[in-house]
């Protein structure tokens, strides 16, 4: 009976293992009739070179008794149709927007895969992921969903995906304080001098890191004329794209 191919799955641990067994079995080939005490040999040296620990070789099998030798052959091919598996998957990470597109944080996570962790039986992996930029929320905040690809040496893949968040939770700064102010009764521009102080925020200044203000007053709209003198106390608000405020009185 001649000796049978085989295909065994590429794996680092047991491969050479599950090869010596074949080659030990002759391929699986038997002899009868022979003469004396029967002898076994093979020509197996190495694999071909293929993807990661793949290859095939084709082995010739020799039986020799006392009366000559008889030969068989096969060919053992070593495969990898397997993907690399995910030990642990990636995890989100949400992060505070620093007004620069936090690549300090981005990049570290994307090099590690978002914490993902990968092997494969049958050789190293490659690393990628599609990351393009974050999706527009509001001011420079903003996430992105991020799939992990991890790819072995025979191109077989496995991938998982996790995201990235940019929040923004802090209020603009005020820097300077809205200032009071004295409008003179009954002359011709007292309207104009009022709006121009309010249109000032009362001299208040804000910065926000992640965005543009937009500054609002509660001036009311109806003033007590019924005295010659009056005062109101105005708040200041800066909001920022995302909703946060800080206010200043004057």
């Amino acid at each position: 009976l001649g000796a049978t191919d085989t295909t065994i799955e590429s794996n680092i641990e047991n491969q050479d293992d599950t090869i010596q067994s074949w080659l030990d079995n002759h391929g699986g080939a038997t002899a009868s009739g022979f003469c004396g005490e029967l002898m076994w040999s093979h020509n197996f040296s190495d694999l071909s070179n293929e993807c990661g620990i793949t290859g095939n070789a084709v082995v010739t099998f020799m039986a020799t008794d006392e009366c000559g030798t008889a030969e068989t052959t096969a060919t053992v091919n070593v495969v990898d149709s397997s993907p690399p598996l995910f030990l642990n998957q990636p995890t989100d990470l949400i992060v505070e927007c620093n007004g620069t597109g936090n690549q300090a944080d981005l990049i570290p996570w994307l090099i590690d895969h978002g914490g993902a962790v990968a092997q494969d039986n049958g050789g190293n992996i490659t690393w990628s992921n599609d990351y393009a930029t974050l999706n527009d929320s509001c001011g420079s905040s903003g996430n992105a969903s991020v799939i992990f690809t991890a790819t072995d040496e025979c191109d077989n893949y496995s991938t998982t995906y996790a995201t990235f968040t940019v929040e923004d939770h802090f209020s603009p700064m005020i820097s300077v304080a809205a200032q009071d102010t004295f409008i003179e009764c009954g002359l011709p521009n007292t309207q104009a001098t009022l709006q121009n102080y309010l249109d000032r925020q009362g001299g208040a200044q804000a910065s926000d890191l992640c965005g543009n203000i937009a500054w609002t007053n509660d001036f009311p709209l109806v003033v007590d004329t019924c005295h010659a003198s009056t005062n109101v106390s105005v708040n200041f608000t800066a909001m920022d794209e995302c909703g946060n405020n800080d206010s200043t009185t004057a």
